[in-house]
């Protein structure tokens, strides 16, 4: 009967999933993939790049319950995302193919002070946003780049036009940065 009926004989007899299944279903709960920034920047600028990183970055099972100590609102599976810092512009707290897992920003607004994942000019870029009342301070911890200051209004969200190149994308918050020793 369980064979015509396309079922567990557990499950039929008893009521039961088979251990198998049950351990799918907490896999698929409990740890899961975190989806690799998918924006058009990334395929435009920086795909070839970080193909590498993406494709060892899927592999990776992370814990629901380890990802939720880094994300501030809702399911983690749905508000966190990865990336992989390109360039020296953040050392020495990030280095050149360090794997970031970020926090999803609400629009283009941000609540807090923090490292930032964001769309510029064509290219996507990993800064440090201060606020400074209307404006925000978009900076390099390493010394040899240039800070620079932009209004508050030209930090708009994923969503928002993304033809105006003088607008910065943003994405989301840098949370947690992973590297191999």
């Amino acid at each position: 009967m369980a064979k015509a009926l396309g079922c567990n004989p557990g499950w039929l007899a008893f009521g039961e999933e088979s251990l198998v299944s049950l351990r799918k279903q907490m896999e698929d709960d409990e740890f899961f993939p975190l989806p690799y920034l998918d924006h058009p920047l990334v395929v435009h600028s920086q795909r070839e790049k970080h193909h590498n990183c993406e494709k060892r970055a899927r592999t990776i099972r992370w814990s629901r319950d380890f990802l939720s100590a880094f994300c501030d609102n809702g399911d983690p599976k749905e508000n966190l995302f990865l990336y992989c810092m390109d360039g020296d512009c953040m050392e020495p707290q990030l280095r050149n193919g360090n794997m970031l897992i970020a926090q999803r920003a609400e629009g283009g607004d941000f609540t807090r002070d923090g490292i930032y994942i964001l769309g510029s000019g064509g290219a996507i870029i990993v800064r440090r946003l201060q606020r400074q009342g209307d404006r925000v301070g978009i900076l390099s911890d390493n010394k040899r780049y240039n800070d620079y200051e932009v209004s508050l209004s030209d930090i708009v969200g994923p969503d928002d036009d993304m033809n105006n190149e003088s607008k910065f994308v943003l994405f989301g918050r840098v949370v947690f940065v992973g590297h191999a020793i």
